[in-house]
């Protein structure tokens, strides 16, 4: 069965994708020239506050949030029935151990950035994928395509968006890693080994949320500096369908 042709747009829907046209332009050029800079300027704020005793993001919040104790059942909890399987089997209480709740502040500060750049850093590519020019009509002799506003600039955001995305997927890793420890702790909580083991894990974790930042500060860096390189011709850009 041949499949019917593609009707053009008709004037109503031309007339529609301009106006979604031109507001992706002066949103995504106030982000780029705007909301970026500003972002960048935040950030570099949020990681010299760092230092301060007083943020989630200082040295000593690890080890000072990590407990290690194991704690017996609370009040009026249920038995736990290992099964017959189990080597020691017969119902038993549970022992208790706490999660690390100074990661708490932490990893919300990291998830409120991840989600800001994704929201500029999106906006920003529709913008330059909406005006990127036919490749064929660029002049290959003076410039290269991958260089300058037309390459440089996409490939830092598309960076940005792979830094949040792999943020993301990997982000119920720490609570399934620091769990196993703690299941040592809880079956041999006279080795201090583990103990010791839980509390360079949360310290690790600390240094790794701040190392996001870093990254996310210098992407912000790295495409603020080259919307300021090449205002003038990033202002220019217009749909590519106006360019043909």
């Amino acid at each position: 069965m041949q499949s019917e042709p593609h009707q053009p747009l008709g004037a109503e829907g031309v007339d529609d994708f301009e106006d979604f046209s031109n507001c992706v332009i002066r949103e995504g050029q106030d982000i780029l020239f705007r909301a970026v800079p500003q972002k960048l300027i935040a950030l570099q704020r949020l990681i010299d506050s760092m230092g301060s005793t007083s943020s989630p993001f200082h040295s000593s919040a690890a080890p000072i949030g990590t407990d290690t104790t194991v704690y017996p059942p609370p009040e009026g909890s249920a038995l736990v029935d290992l099964g017959r399987d189990n080597v020691n089997a017969g119902p038993r209480y549970t022992n208790v151990m706490l999660a690390h709740r100074a990661s708490v502040p932490v990893l919300d500060i990291v998830r409120q950035e991840c989600e800001q750049m994704e929201e500029y850093f999106s906006k920003v590519l529709l913008w330059f994928y909406l005006t990127r020019p036919d490749i064929d009509e660029f002049n290959t002799d003076k410039d290269d395509y991958s260089d300058g506003p037309r390459g440089s600039a996409p490939r830092c955001a598309e960076s940005g968006m792979n830094l949040v995305a792999r943020w993301r997927s990997e982000a119920t890793d720490p609570y399934l890693e620091r769990a196993k420890i703690c299941s040592k702790l809880l079956k041999y909580p006279h080795l201090e080994d583990y103990a010791m083991a839980l509390r360079e894990f949360d310290v690790k974790e600390l240094l790794g949320a701040r190392h996001v930042l870093f990254t996310m500060r210098d992407h912000y860096a790295a495409l603020a500096g080259l919307g300021r390189k090449y205002m003038k011709q990033l202002q220019d850009r217009k749909p590519c369908h106006e360019s043909v």
